[in-house]
């Protein structure tokens, strides 16, 4: 399976699996302002170029998002990701509580806003449903 590796940074990674049209992000630790809108972005022009309709978070190491960068990943990057063609959502949770219950809150949000995203706890889980949503 092609793995293309679209951003690293220390705090988080993104990669793109042309083929199954998945961009898939890491935390390595808790990721906030421009390492946190750069590996989106980067993300999101792979998702434009590979025509990727599915997105895998793996946010295990991650806490809750700062409010200005929720404000601008919901305002700013999730218009232009949705016009890119996404429509699938797997989310790890985060271990600590209080990144969990940001997760929960974010996949309503998105699932208001027309993606199809679940919550995972295992990371083959999550990529067998996105392999399953067309």
């Amino acid at each position: 399976m092609n793995k293309i590796s679209v951003y690293e940074h220390e705090r988080m990674s993104v990669w793109c699996y042309p083929e199954r049209k998945l961009i898939h992000h890491q935390m390595h630790k808790p990721c906030a302002g421009q390492p946190f809108r750069d590996a989106l972005l980067a993300g999101l022009k792979a998702m434009t170029e590979h025509k990727a309709t599915r997105w895998l978070s793996d946010d295990r190491q991650h806490t809750a998002l700062a409010p200005e960068d929720e404000d601008w990943a919901q305002d700013v990057w999730f218009p232009q990701a949705r016009a890119a063609g996404w429509k699938h959502w797997a989310v790890i949770r985060p271990m600590s509580a209080v990144g969990n219950l940001s997760s929960a809150r974010f996949r309503k949000w998105y699932a208001e806003h027309g993606i199809n995203a679940r919550l995972f706890t295992d990371v083959d889980e999550a990529h067998r449903w996105l392999d399953e949503q067309i």
